[in-house]
Order: C-alpha cells, then sequence, then structure tokens
C-alpha cells in the first residue's frame, strides 16, 4: 500500500522534464554549492536516498559514497534515473515509499531527500523522522541509538 504524499501522479506525468528546475542559470551557483556540500557529507557513506527522482542527486551521490539505495515511489522516474548515466555497482533503485521506510532493504548510515521535506503532510512528518532515525546505523548523525 502506498501512504503517498499525493503528489505521486503529479510526479509520474513530470518525469521527463523534471531535471529542467536544475539547469536554470540563476539557480547554478546554489546548485555548485549544494553540489559540494552533498560531495563531502556523502563521502564513505551507505546513503539511503528518499524520492530521488529522476537522479539527479543519486549522480551526485554516486561519485563519493560507499553505496546508493535510490527510492521513489514512481517507477517512471525511476526509469529516468536508471537511463542517466553508467551507475557503478554499488547504485541500486528500489520502488518504495518514503513513508514506509521499512520496506527498504540495506543498512545506512546517511540519509538524503533533496525537496522531499515539503511533501510530508505535517501530520506524519514525527512518524517519518522516526522511521527514518530506525533506519539509519546506530552512530549516524540521526540515529535513534
Amino acid at each position: 500500500m502506498n501512504a503517498g504524499t499525493g503528489t505521486e501522479e503529479y510526479y509520474h506525468h513530470r518525469a521527463p522534464e523534471y531535471d529542467e528546475v536544475y539547469t536554470r542559470p540563476a539557480r547554478q551557483g546554489d546548485m555548485l554549492v549544494v553540489r559540494a556540500r552533498l560531495t563531502d557529507c556523502s563521502a564513505g557513506k551507505h546513503v539511503l536516498e528518499l524520492a530521488a527522482g529522476t537522479g539527479w542527486w543519486t549522480s551526485v551521490l554516486a561519485d563519493t559514497a560507499a553505496s546508493v539505495t535510490a527510492t521513489d515511489v514512481n517507477q517512471a522516474t525511476l526509469d529516468v534515473a536508471r537511463a542517466r548515466r553508467a551507475w557503478p555497482p554499488s547504485v541500486g533503485f528500489a520502488v518504495a515509499d518514503a513513508l514506509q521506510l521499512q520496506a527498504i532493504q540495506g543498512d545506512f548510515d546517511a540519509a538524503f531527500a533533496g525537496f522531499f521535506w515539503s511533501h510530508v503532510p505535517l501530520a506524519k512528518i514525527d512518524t517519518f523522522l522516526e522511521g527514518l532515525m530506525l533506519r539509519l546505523l546506530p552512530g549516524s548523525p540521526l540515529s535513534a541509538s
């Protein structure tokens, strides 16, 4: 069952043009800052990426992370992500609901959710964060240890 955020259908239909937001000239300075920070934070980590969409940020994570499990509720956006580039064996993709994290396989010491926070209903934020903390290994920055 998909608990969803109510935006799944919108992103399913937008998958082919989704990356346009990242290429706008006015955003390039901010994009460089985010890319640098994300590269540093993910170095050597086993990253659980939530709402990966078309894999724009997955590609950044893949360059320094020990592994990346990129998840999204929409198969259509993950299909775009899979075709984005030749992925190293340390990168995997899975259809998964970010609000039902127990179904995602793997051990993680980092998590990333780009532009997803605003889609978590206020009534589900505590549940979402509790579930996320339970998916991170003890000693991770948001760990529930």
